[in-house]
């Protein structure tokens, strides 16, 4: 589809759409944390954007590559106003339909970046990209775009950036044994944060003692193991109380607590106001 389409706050209704998004569109995600099941690939043109994705805070500038994998955490923190960014995004059912190609396509690029979900790319590089993503938006005005050439299109984005001589940051140094350990557990905790809250369980997970993972996650981080955990609680619980209609109860059992009054405690305790406040604050 066309860029009269706003890109997906939440999952889109039908297989992909692509388009283009200046800083006022990119603002709806300022609001509150969203969930996206949508996979997203996105070309910043110009511009510069603080998001946060998952739980990390980031900064995206021109020529950065954007890759949202599906069923990320999504919160625009400040965007320029010169803002321009093209993207393209598959459904949650697209990407369920073509789990084979599309699906392992992002995570092919997904696992070239690591935990970050953007990759910078070279000027001219970056000038093909938006070429591309300028054609897609004209044969979608035109009809003339299929799901098929979606998934081709994804492909050949893919092969490109997992191609040498693209990043504009590469680096030759093999990487450092903290962020490596880093990278497992933040994944760990995106996975299993719903279901598991102490730390002593991802320190097995991952084959270490808990003090030698409380080290080396400041060391690598700058901020606590214990902190990840909670930002992702909270992240999850905040996005569900402001696009859904399910009752505090519901949402506290969904990220692992058994008693309500604790996780009220616990939400409070973080956001400086409890799960009904938060929910009718604007």
């Amino acid at each position: 589809m066309g860029d009269g389409l706003k890109i997906p706050l939440l999952d889109i209704p039908i297989d992909y759409i692509v388009g283009v998004a200046e800083g006022k569109l990119l603002n709806e995600y300022g609001r509150f944390p969203c969930k996206i099941k949508a996979g997203v690939v996105a070309f910043v043109a110009r511009g510069t954007a603080r998001a946060t994705v998952n739980i990390t805070e980031y900064e995206f500038r021109e020529n950065d590559v954007v890759i949202l994998t599906g069923n990320v955490f999504f919160r625009i923190k400040e965007v320029s106003d010169d803002a321009l960014v093209y993207y393209v995004g598959f459904s949650s059912e697209f990407l369920a339909k073509k789990s084979y190609v599309v699906s392992s396509l992002i995570n092919d690029i997904s696992h070239k970046v690591g935990i970050l979900p953007r990759m910078s790319v070279m000027a001219n590089v970056g000038e093909t990209f938006a070429d591309a993503f300028r054609l897609l938006i004209k044969m979608s005005g035109a009809g003339v775009l299929t799901s098929d050439i979606m998934t081709a299109v994804l492909g050949i984005m893919v092969q490109v950036l997992m191609s040498k001589n693209v990043a504009a940051e590469a680096s030759g140094r093999s990487e450092d044994r903290k962020i490596t350990l880093y990278k497992e557990f933040y994944a760990l905790v995106m996975k299993y944060y719903t279901k598991e809250h102490k730390l002593s369980f991802y320190a097995d997970k991952m084959g270490i003692t808990l003090p030698h993972l409380c080290t080396t996650i400041k060391q690598a981080s700058g901020q606590t193991a214990a902190k990840f955990i909670t930002d992702a609680i909270i992240t999850d619980a905040k996005a569900q109380l402001k696009s859904t209609n399910l009752q505090v109860k519901e949402i506290a059992l969904s990220l692992g607590f058994d008693n309500i009054a604790f996780f009220n405690k616990f939400f409070k305790a973080n956001v400086n106001m409890t799960p009904k406040m938060y929910r009718e604050s604007s």
